[in-house]
């Protein structure tokens, strides 16, 4: 994303609303002054979106229960890779940074999702494009546990494989 005009968008009808995992490799190149859009799937003030502030934080805001909880952390450097994920279990909205616990709030509901589309570095909110590298999205129909977004973090797969199979079950990627 060169923070001018790049941008990816994913047509995401079914993103999951009563409990979800969103996760993240992120690398910013710049701060812009009035921030950078990081991925968006927001509209007529239903959604979420997560942009990086100019100060070097991140603010991601998700509407649960037609209710807007924005969760922050400060800190970011440009040039520097971050594991980013955001967890939704019914009622907790919890923000992770390499594997540590940032932030949470209480909430309840169900995720209103705005648009079907989830846009990566662009919103049409007057904040610029994001200028730097985003990998490895994943997107889960459940929250993950602390133990599992660390073993994410730590590139520990089987670990969290481990966590969510039993033996003869069978999984399918779409």
């Amino acid at each position: 994303f060169d923070g001018i005009n790049d941008t990816v968008s994913i047509d995401l009808p079914n993103f999951p609303k009563t409990a979800f995992t969103f996760e993240m490799w992120l690398n910013a190149k710049e701060f812009a002054s009035n921030g950078r859009d990081l991925f968006t799937k927001y509209s007529a003030n239903d959604g979420f979106r997560t942009l990086i502030t100019s100060s070097g934080g991140i603010e991601s805001a998700w509407d649960i229960g037609d209710t807007f909880s924005t969760l922050t952390v400060t800190g970011i450097t440009a040039d520097t890779w971050y594991h980013f994920v955001v967890t939704y279990n019914g009622s907790l909205l919890a923000l992770y940074l390499n594997g540590d616990l940032k932030d949470s709030k209480t909430t309840q509901g169900n995720l209103t999702i705005g648009t079907n589309t989830l846009t990566l570095g662009f919103n049409d909110l007057a904040t610029p494009n994001f200028n730097g590298t985003i990998d490895e999205i994943k997107v889960y129909p459940y929250a993950l546990t602390p133990q599992q977004i660390s073993a994410s973090y730590n590139l520990e797969y089987n670990k969290i494989v481990s966590q969510e199979t039993s033996g003869g079950e069978n999984y399918i990627c779409q």
